[in-house]
C-alpha cells in the first residue's frame, strides 16, 4: 500500500462510510493480502470448488 497525501480524490470512493484510509483497510478472511501467493491461489481454488461467492 502507498499513502500519497493530497491524492485522496483519486482513490477514495463515495460509498465509504467515512473519509480516511482506515475505512479502506481489509481485515480477517476478506483480506487476501495477508496471505502469500500460494495460499491465496489455494484459497481461491477452494472457494471456487465449494461454489462460494467471490467478494468484490
Amino acid at each position: 500500500m502507498a499513502v500519497i497525501r493530497g491524492a485522496g480524490h483519486l482513490v477514495v470512493r463515495d460509498e465509504l462510510p467515512s473519509p480516511g484510509a482506515r475505512t479502506m483497510v481489509r481485515t480477517g478472511p476478506g483480506d487476501m493480502f495477508r496471505l502469500g501467493t500460494d495460499e491465496t491461489l489455494a484459497e481461491g481454488y477452494r472457494r471456487a470448488q465449494a461454489g462460494e461467492p467471490l467478494e468484490q
